[in-house]
């Protein structure tokens, strides 16, 4: 993949926040991400253990039922998700 393809992919997208129970340990934090990130069309993922928050930037075609299926398979509980600004070319996230 060119440089301005990895760089549009990475600035681009819908964003979202989802709020899950049961995780405990940085494993299982790193066991959301690679679940999260194993979506065809996420392009970033990013888990806060603290807060009991991933932050998900995906392709718009990525729905709410899609990241939450990919949470529950893992082993976690899904207590939200929520819409965050989605991310264009412009911006710095």
């Amino acid at each position: 993949m060119c440089r301005y393809a990895q760089w549009r992919r990475l600035t681009t997208g819908r964003v979202r926040t989802i709020g899950i129970e049961g995780m405990h340990c940085n494993h299982c934090s790193s066991k959301v991400e690679q679940a999260l990130r194993a979506l065809p069309g996420v392009h970033h993922v990013s888990v806060d253990l603290a807060a009991k928050l991933a932050t998900v930037v995906s392709s718009p075609d990525v729905s709410d039922e899609q990241l939450k299926v990919a949470v529950t398979e893992a082993g976690f509980q899904v207590v939200e998700i929520q819409p965050q600004a989605s991310v264009s070319s412009g911006s710095n996230w």
